[in-house]
């Protein structure tokens, strides 16, 4: 039989993670991603919380582990969006580039209490992120030949993407698109002018936060 999240040896798991360290409720549920399906790591976190007793909730910002990165998620939403809209796609897929400390602290957390059920912290800021860019890009994730390729550096704000194939008018792949070449973006490789578009053989954009995003 398959552990639940209400298994006295999970939920002795789950207090001992957070006798150790400060965690949200994103990096507790974590811990125990691979069990019942259905449901984020950020209620799983809520859920071993409430089975722990733990009246206190830690803060995103608070978090031994993330540091607030998950409180980041909107603006590494509204950085990909704006560094995707010049472009003509069919379906992309979402890599990050995690701080090498949060990395180190999570791997020291496996190993204080075990990974048996986690999953990296980087599969779940990619999964949160495709799921809200699906929607507001209205395009799909695809794991298998995605048309674009991004990866989120989040410790330097910095978005760089590759074209993997291009669309054409009747869905043929390997053909490139002819779009406006807007100012404030800055691409590399294969570029040719055509009038008021620019046909991208090969293209890697790199965008920055800072140049793209107010200041709060």
């Amino acid at each position: 039989m398959s552990s639940t999240l209400q298994d006295k040896d999970i939920v002795a798991q789950a207090q001992h993670a957070l006798s150790m360290h400060q965690l949200c409720d994103y990096c507790l549920g974590r811990l125990f991603a691979k069990l019942e399906s259905g449901m984020s790591n950020k209620s799983r976190g809520k859920k071993l919380r409430a089975a722990c007793k733990q009246s206190t909730k830690t803060l995103v910002r608070d978090c031994w582990l993330c540091q607030g990165l998950f409180d980041e998620l909107p603006s590494f939403t509204i950085l990909i969006t704006r560094a995707l809209e010049p472009y003509e796609f069919d379906t992309f897929l979402i890599g990050s580039k995690i701080d090498e400390d949060t990395i180190e602290r999570e791997t020291s957390l496996w190993g204080e209490v075990g990974n048996e059920h986690a999953e990296p912290i980087k599969v779940e800021i990619n999964r949160e992120l495709g799921k809200v860019l699906e929607t507001q890009l209205h395009k799909e994730v695809d794991f298998e030949d995605p048309t674009v390729m991004v990866i989120l550096d989040t410790a330097f704000d910095v978005v760089t993407f590759r074209l993997n194939h291009y669309l054409s008018t009747d869905g043929t792949k390997n053909t490139p698109v002819l779009f406006r070449k807007p100012n404030g973006f800055v691409r590399s490789a294969g570029e040719k002018d055509a009038g008021d578009a620019t046909i991208l053989e090969h293209c890697t954009t790199r965008v920055y936060k800072s140049s793209l995003l107010p200041v709060f």
